[in-house]
């Protein structure tokens, strides 16, 4: 019998730590491409997907590639594979800051 892999979503927001970036996804099949891909600090790696009215012109997320980031944001794991929502507007991006790390790695 084959398994079934259901939607798991989280409506409230959660708060994550990790470090945004641009990696390629799927390789060898129709969808491969350059994605924007978060790795949480738990060692869960969500593909990230934006929602709403995003700026014109450059990516919305390139400022924070490479960047320890909190994120408040929607995940889900459709398919098999997490992602999270972040919401855009006009204005930017909203829940998601860059966070430093002290001496000691803490927050």
């Amino acid at each position: 019998m084959a398994s079934i892999d259901f939607a798991v979503m989280n409506k409230e927001p959660q708060l994550l730590l990790g470090v945004l970036s641009l990696q390629r996804l799927f390789v060898g099949s129709k969808s491969e491409g350059m994605y924007p891909v978060f790795d949480a600090e738990d060692g869960t790696r969500y593909r990230v997907r934006l929602q709403g009215d995003a700026p014109t012109g450059a990516d919305p997320l390139a400022p924070y590639f490479g960047q320890r980031v909190k994120v408040s944001c929607a995940t889900d794991r459709l398919r098999g594979h997490w992602r999270m929502t972040i919401h855009t507007s006009e204005v930017g991006l909203s829940g998601i800051e860059m966070v430093p790390i002290d001496s000691e790695g803490e927050v």
